[in-house]
Formats: structure tokens, C-alpha cells, sequence
């Protein structure tokens, strides 16, 4: 089963219900544990048969075990009714259970092992093959808030992938065992095993009802999980904790977390006393079934039907076949719950991507491309609202081009749209002579290079490899990586760094340091300095950045991405004006277009705009670089 995800269209966004945390149909829980199973298989394939095999067959020896130890009991009797006991008569029944012993310590001793070496090799494993999914989704799909709950619960359960299917083996273990202790006790009392199986049945319904309150409950309050997270996170974090504590924000911030906690938790506690309390009451009536069991046992005993031997063997499976009883209905109540949590993993996983990646493939290309945009438009999932509105527009191949307009005019849209995060509503967007939607998108991510406005950190990598991780696809250019340094303006600081190059950028790493937050922006823009995509699209690159750095930034971004094609985002106009041409973007519509010296000698939306923040630079002292 595959299911899309997302869309333009409210209706499609529906990726679950109520009725996914009501109950799992039997085909849901067999899809779900196949799913598990198999999932596991892959990542280890070797060490997931041997844990099944050696796991499922453990349950037989206690079987074999009474058997054994019954027709030692009649022996040893039939041999001290006479008044001796010679250790040979019984010697091969002590050797077998030795024989036993020894293998099924074999048996446990090598589950164990498997089992701790498969839930400790997983991890990661699972773990990456989490966002790897993730990752191939892409962002159009995973911005939406019902998606986000259902990968929150996915995260969530993600680590008991392997606890489910752990507990689906053992299940299987208790069925084997328990088949085969009610086939030796059935040819004893038939009613017996029909008793203890019909007696299960009221403790089976109550116990899965309130299981299902139970995550009943967790599945509604998922968004308020979510929220009680992000608070913690902001409380753990130092950065956080800044602004926090010089608000004195920190009281106002807990009460949020701790508040939401005792909401739930008082209401968690109220269903699970009632689900415990019925729990135990049901249970005590299978001690009744066991009374009738034990009767007709000694009844038999006595009348001489049965040996001493084969009471021990009888009443040791009647203890074996109720426990297993137990242990298998409880154990499908177990892993009914268990498959409602592993749901969303497993239908996340079967999630396609709401657009179809295309099939051509874009060769590595030398110079930048021609882009042209035929009357685009597009409006966010879940919103009527056009973000960008019949936008026509060529950019040719090696132009640098400047969009410039103030915030919410559809800039950063239309980056998203470039870079395939999202598809135009409306309209088509042309790469040389191929559409955009069109292209294998590992062909077109190859070509491009974009820094956004949300740029990525990772204070966990030295300089050099923040820088690297801009073309991690080829080998590191020690040469390319100063030079992107220094066109990014970031040498300098970088050379007052103790490690220079190699300096980890957190105080949390041994060694580290923490770079400003202008600091961090020249990184990564050194960092797609570094990759010389054929397009470059910098959106935003230095809202962080003092004046005079932007200001030298931006004239090398025209040097430096010679015969590439260079969009650059920006609501500062100023620092624009050596484009070959600037777009202005009002509204999600272009309003204006042209030189820096066309839009000012047409006195309009561009020359107001660039002398009003002109004016504001004058007033800070910023001319050189504002002007």
C-alpha cells in the first residue's frame, strides 16, 4: 500500500483520521508486523533469522522437560515399590535431561546474545533509514502540521521498531509452546482446554478496550506533545536561555511544559487504575478453571487411571497451557497496541512524495543556465492565497540578476519553486529547453548551489568541513577552500581562530568555539563560494553581516561566478545596484525590471525604495556600503 502525502488541495491533506487510534483491523496488524519484520530483515539479515529460529523453538523444551521428568517419577515409584532403586535403571533418563538442559542453554544463551546485538546494530540503522525517508519526501510534504504529528508519533515509536518485532517472535514462541501443551493436555479433557480458553475472553476485551483508550488519548494530545517539546528544547538550550533569562521568560515557559504534563497525566491515571483494577478481577476467574482442571486430574489419580508421573506431567501442562492462554492473548493486546504505535512508522514509510521525481537527466553543466519562469503562479498548501501570480520571466545563461522587494513580496517562494521544493500551481518553469518538473532531481541539485535565508550551521565540523560540506560530492580542495574564505570575507576571523581551519565551532566540543552570528553567515557563504554551482542563488546572504562585509560580498559574488548564472534575493536595494538587472517583486507580481540605473531614472517603486533606505544608511553611518 502507498499512500501520497501533502497537496495543494486541503482535501488530499488528509493523511489519517480518528479511527487510526480506535483499532487495528487484523489485515492493518498483519501488514504492520510483516512490515516490521521485513524492515528489520533488511538492515540484518543474518543475525534476524537466526533470532527467530533459535527464539520460536525455545518454548518446546518445557514441554519436553515434563514429559521427561513424568516418566522418571513412575520409574523411580515402580522401582521403590520393591524396596531398591538402582541409579542405571534411571541413568538415560538423567543423561537426557542433561541433553536438554545443555541445548536449551545453548538456545537461550544465543537468543540473548542475538537479540542484545540486534537491538544495540539497529539503531543507527533504523535511524537512518528514518530521515533517509524523510529526505526523499521532500519539504512540500513534510511542512504540514498533520504530517509533522504523524512523523512526531513515528519518531517517537521509531526505537521500538525492533521491541516489535522482538515481541512478535516471542508471541509466535508462545503459540508453538502453547500448541503443543494443549495438544498433549486435549486428548486428556477436551472441556478443560475449551474452559480456559472461553474463560480468557472477558479479561481479552476488557484489557484491549482500555488499551485503546489509552492511546486514544496519546493520539489526541500528539500536537500538545509536540508543543511541551519545542518548550523543553528551548529550555535546554543555551542559546535559548539567553533571551529567556533577560526576559525572565523561564517561570512563564514552565508552567507551559509542567502544566500540559499534569493535564494529562491525571486523566492517564484515571483510565489506567480503572484498566488495572478490571484487569485483576477478570484474572481471578481462570483460578476457577484450574479447581476443575486439578479435580479431574486427582479424580483420575485415584481411581487408578492415571500414574503419579502423569499427574505431575498433567497438571504441569494445565499451569503451562493457562499461562500460555495468558501469555498469547495478552500478548496480541500487547502487540495490537504496540502495532497502533508502529502504524505511523510503518504508513510513513509506504508514503510517496506528492510529485513524482522526473526522469531526465541533466548533464554536469560548465555554464550557467538559461531559466525561464511562463506565467507562474502558486499559492501554499491549504491556502487560496497566490504567493506569486502569473510571474513570466527569462533569466539568460551567465546573467546575474537581482530580486529584489520587501518582505512577504514572494522572493524566497520563488526560490523554493527553483529549487523543486515546491511546484509552481500554475505554470511551468524551463531549464535551457527542459522542464523543471521534468528533471531527476539529483541531476539538478548537482547544478545548483543555494544559500537560504535559514541557513544550515554544524557546530559538531570544523571550518574547513562547514566549508567542504558545500560540494562534499568531490575531494576536498584545500586551494578552492581558502579562496571561498576569503570571497566570503571570513579569512581573517577565521585566522584569529586557535585551530584555524580545523577549529570546531562549539563550546560544547572540546576545543570549541562559538562564531558570532555574522561569523556563521560568511561561512556559509563561503561555503557555496566553495561549490561554484552553475546556478547560484543567494537569498538573503547577509542580513547577518555589517555593512562594509556586504558590501565587499556582493561585488565579489559578480567576479567570482563568471560565464554562471547568479540570482541574488534582497530586500536591501542598495547593495543590488551592480546586477545586470534587477527584478522587483511587489505582491507576488513583477512590477518593475531592469539596470540599477533604468529603475532610478524611472522614479518608481525601485528609486523610492532605494533612496528611502539610502537615507536610512546616511543616518547610520553606513554610506559607504548603502550607497
Amino acid at each position: 500500500m502507498a499512500f501520497k502525502i501533502g497537496g495543494q488541495n486541503p482535501k488530499s491533506n488528509t493523511t489519517g483520521s480518528e479511527s487510526d487510534y480506535k483499532k487495528v483491523t487484523a489485515g492493518e496488524f498483519f501488514a504492520v508486523a510483516i512490515w516490521a519484520l521485513g524492515f528489520v530483515y533488511r538492515l540484518d539479515r543474518l543475525r534476524t533469522v537466526l533470532y527467530v529460529f533459535f527464539t520460536s523453538t525455545n518454548g518446546l523444551f518445557n514441554i519436553a522437560y515434563a514429559y521427561v521428568i513424568a516418566r522418571a517419577i513412575d520409574l523411580v515409584l515402580s522401582l521403590n515399590s520393591g524396596g531398591i532403586f538402582i541409579f542405571k535403571s534411571v541413568y538415560h533418563i538423567l543423561g537426557l535431561l542433561l541433553v536438554l538442559f545443555a541445548v536449551q542453554t545453548v538456545f537461550q544463551s544465543v537468543s540473548g546474545y542475538i537479540g542484545n546485538a540486534l537491538s544495540v546494530t539497529l539503531r543507527p540503522k533504523i535511524v537512518r533509514a528514518f530521515y533517509t525517508k524523510l529526505y526523499t519526501l521532500g519539504i512540500q510534504s513534510l511542512e504540514q502540521p498533520e504530517i509533522n504529528n504523524r512523523i512526531t508519533r513515528a519518531n517517537d515509536n521509531l526505537m521500538n521498531i525492533f521491541s516489535f518485532v522482538d515481541d512478535v517472535v516471542r508471541e509466535f514462541a508462545d503459540i508453538v509452546g502453547l500448541a503443543g501443551s494443549a495438544a498433549a493436555l486435549i486428548a486428556f479433557s477436551p472441556l478443560l482446554i475449551l474452559a480456559m480458553v472461553v474463560i480468557n475472553i472477558p479479561y481479552i476485551l476488557w484489557d484491549k478496550r482500555h488499551r485503546g483508550f489509552i492511546y486514544q488519548y496519546s493520539y489526541e494530545n500528539t500536537e500538545g506533545f509536540r508543543t511541551a517539546g519545542w518548550t523543553n528544547s528551548q529550555l535546554n538550550s543555551s542559546i535559548s536561555l539567553q533571551e529567556i533569562a533577560s526576559t525572565s521568560s523561564f517561570s512563564f515557559l514552565d508552567n507551559k511544559y509542567i502544566n500540559f504534563y499534569n493535564r494529562y497525566n491525571k486523566k492517564w491515571l484515571a483510565i489506567t487504575k480503572r484498566w488495572r483494577l478490571g484487569n485483576g478481577s477478570f484474572g481471578f476467574l481462570t483460578d476457577f478453571v484450574l479447581l476443575y482442571g486439578y479435580f479431574k486430574i486427582f479424580s483420575g489419580l485415584a481411581t487408578g487411571a492415571i500414574t503419579v508421573g502423569i499427574v505431575t506431567f498433567y497438571t504441569r501442562l494445565m499451569s503451562m497451557v493457562q499461562n500460555g492462554l495468558s501469555n498469547v492473548f495478552r500478548g496480541m493486546n500487547d502487540l495490537t497496541e504496540f502495532a497502533m504505535r508502529v502504524k505511523d512508522t510503518y504508513q510513513l514509510f509506504q508514503f510517496k512524495p506528492l510529485f513524482a521525481d522526473g526522469a531526465v537527466q541533466m548533464a554536469k553543466l560548465k555554464e550557467g543556465p538559461k531559466i525561464a519562469l511562463d506565467n507562474v503562479s502558486f499559492s501554499y498548501p491549504n491556502s487560496e492565497k497566490r504567493v506569486l501570480n502569473n510571474v513570466s520571466l527569462t533569466i539568460q545563461a551567465g546573467e546575474k540578476v537581482a530580486i529584489v522587494g520587501h518582505n512577504g513580496a514572494g522572493k524566497t517562494t520563488l526560490v523554493k519553486l527553483l529549487c523543486r521544493i515546491y511546484q509552481p500551481t500554475n505554470g511551468k518553469i524551463v531549464v535551457n529547453v527542459d522542464n523543471l518538473s521534468s528533471l531527476a532531481l539529483p541531476s539538478w541539485y548537482q547544478n545548483i548551489g543555494v544559500l537560504f535565508q535559514e541557513f544550515n550551521t554544524y557546530p559538531q565540523l570544523s571550518v574547513k568541513e562547514n566549508i567542504y560540506i558545500g560540494n562534499a560530492s568531490e575531494q576536498v580542495d584545500e586551494v578552492a577552500i581558502r579562496l571561498a574564505a576569503q570571497s566570503a570575507d571570513a579569512a581573517a576571523f577565521i585566522d584569529e581562530f586557535p585551530a584555524k581551519f580545523d577549529q570546531i565551532l562549539s563550546e560544547k566540543f572540546k576545543g570549541g568555539i562559538r562564531p558570532s552570528t555574522g561569523q556563521w553567515q560568511k561561512l556559509a557563504i563561503a561555503r557555496f563560494f566553495y561549490r561554484n554551482a552553475p546556478l547560484v542563488i543567494f537569498d538573503e546572504p547577509t542580513a547577518s553581516i555589517d555593512a562594509v562585509s556586504e558590501y565587499n560580498i556582493f561585488n565579489r559574488i559578480y567576479d567570482f561566478f563568471k560565464q554562471k548564472t547568479v540570482i541574488i534575493i534582497s530586500h536591501r536595494f542598495s547593495t543590488v545596484r551592480n546586477a545586470d538587472r534587477i527584478i522587483v517583486l511587489d505582491h507576488g507580481e513583477i512590477v518593475e525590471e531592469g539596470t540599477h540605473a533604468a529603475l532610478m531614472s524611472n522614479n518608481g517603486y525601485y528609486a523610492k525604495a532605494f533612496t528611502l533606505q539610502a537615507k536610512g544608511y546616511a543616518a547610520n553611518d553606513n554610506g559607504v556600503a548603502g550607497v
